[in-house]
């Protein structure tokens, strides 16, 4: 080792010595503004403590929900045919839902698989009426037909047919005395394709599983806790309706939007935001489609109990009863996967202007790696434009566009221009939503032919952060009542 080699080996082993504490105190601590727990409270003390210090201070408003109707089939995807099969190998119970959503039956079938189709066929039936369904039934068997009950007694219907011909040939042949009739029904077969019933001019039927514990019952591949309701639906189709206990529909959420591997803290914290949402969109699509929640991302992702497990359940269990609050109410709760580092105001998403809703800088996501989720994506001004006319506004080929910042470095709005200076102006998620970003963080970047968006975080940005609230629980250790008060400025779980 020549002389110069060696006088810079011992330099650097001298600055090596002198970093070395440096080095390992910055290596303990991590990022400069990683916070630590006890040095950044989980809690905002912005607003009056008392609001969510002690939630016993304020009345909670009851909850009386105890029963939903969760959409399974509906509109685009109304069923033909609804199949369902008891998962225990026992029967069904036929009957209506009241008003009240209790359950009362009319009929039972001892097979194990049950379904149902709206149908509209030709029938012969016989004038004579009877005050039993056993009369009806030795009548029906002589001629091969089936019992229905119609306006208080049942009735004898042979078929279906296929046309008036073969009507005229049946009526003769039997030498009956019968009329033509042709009436929209609701027909329930069992699992050998024998009929059970046709519920004339019925417009809803329920089904219930036979029991001795919690039923579940198989329907589209997915198993289910709880009863079916089905409603007739335009094209001869049929709205499928799970009407399931509140708790059993949020075991059902969970795994869909936290995987069971995830602390449970977290998991409570999610499970309390899913109560919550439930309770707060009772009969959002009651008008629409008769129900109350969608079973996709419209309302929150619920697929049954197939994907739930010990860990799920038992974070749903720890909190049941258990919902966000303000000052006793409950509040209406966002949740997204990752918000790139600072959530948003409500009013400046949703247009929902509510203290706690209020953003706020997240220092938490970056502890997780998988937390820090970038993107970018590529729009051409004339695909931009396209999306714009379909949402009803007039314009051509973009050729500028202007985001309007919040102070936490959210889009807050968005403006669109084309060649012609006709300009296009859209606040909150409206401005962005329609392009398929993917969150509200993302700056702008234009080239020849259209433009680039490079951003930060998964979803909305409005309310908990679940990859927030799995750093929160599993690098800070805090609790699914600290995520909450986090999140949710002023509020508490109660």
């Amino acid at each position: 080792m020549n002389r110069t080699r060696a006088k810079n080996f011992i330099c650097f082993f001298c600055v090596l010595i002198f970093l070395l504490p440096i080095m390992a105190q910055a290596y303990a601590a991590g990022p400069e503004d990683e916070p630590e727990k006890g040095l950044i409270p989980a809690s905002s003390t912005e607003l009056n403590e008392a609001s969510y210090a002690d939630g016993s201070l304020y009345e909670p408003v009851p909850v009386d929900v105890d029963l939903l109707y969760i959409g399974l089939s509906f509109d685009q995807n109304a069923v033909y045919e609804a199949d369902f099969r008891n998962a225990e190998g026992k029967g069904f119970r036929i009957g209506t839902l009241d008003g009240d959503r209790c359950f009362h039956a009319f009929a039972e079938s001892a097979n194990p698989v049950l379904m149902v189709r709206p149908e509209r066929n030709i029938y012969v039936m016989l004038d004579e009426l009877f005050s039993t369904r056993e009369e009806a039934a030795q009548r029906a068997q002589r001629y091969l037909g089936k019992v229905v009950s119609l306006d208080g007694s049942y009735r004898v219907i042979i078929g279906p047919l296929r046309d008036s011909g073969e009507v005229a040939y049946t009526i003769g042949w039997f030498a009956l005395s019968a009329e033509v009739w042709q009436e929209d029904c609701l027909a329930v077969y069992d699992g050998t394709g024998r009929l059970i019933d046709l519920y004339v001019g019925a417009e809803e039927l329920a089904v219930e599983p036979v029991s001795d514990g919690k039923a579940r019952t198989e329907y589209g591949g997915e198993l289910y806790y709880g009863s079916f309701l089905l409603r007739r639906w335009e094209g001869g189709r049929l709205t499928v309706i799970n009407a399931v206990e509140l708790e059993d529909y949020v075991k059902g959420v969970i795994p869909y939007e936290m995987s069971s591997s995830w602390p449970m803290e977290a998991l409570k914290a999610q499970a309390v935001c899913a109560r919550t949402y439930a309770v707060r969109h009772v009969g959002d699509y009651e008008e629409d489609y008769g129900f109350d929640l969608t079973n996709d991302t419209e309302s929150q992702v619920y697929r049954g109990i197939n994907g739930a497990d010990a860990v799920t359940d038992a974070a749903v269990d720890a909190t049941e009863g258990l919902f966000v609050r303000y000052r006793g109410e409950i509040c209406e709760v966002y949740y997204f996967s990752s918000d790139g580092g600072a959530t948003e105001d409500g009013a400046n998403i949703f247009g929902n202007d509510q203290p706690y809703l209020a953003g706020k800088t997240d220092p938490f996501e970056r502890a997780k790696e998988d937390a820090v989720i970038k993107w970018k994506r590529w729009r051409s001004g004339a695909e931009i434009a396209e999306r714009l006319r379909q949402k009803g506004f007039e314009i051509g080929k973009i050729v500028a566009i202007e985001a309007e910042y919040t102070e936490l470095g959210n889009v807050a709005a968005m403006r669109y221009t084309d060649a012609d200076s006709v300009c296009v102006r859209l606040e909150g998620r409206d401005g962005y939503s329609f392009l398929a970003l993917d969150s509200a963080c993302f700056r702008i970047e234009p080239d020849e032919y259209g433009f680039t968006f490079t951003g930060r975080g998964w979803g909305h940005n409005c309310g908990m952060s679940q990859w927030g609230a799995h750093a929160m629980a599993s690098v800070y250790g805090y609790t699914a009542d600290e995520i909450i008060r986090f999140y949710f400025t002023g509020a508490y779980t109660g």
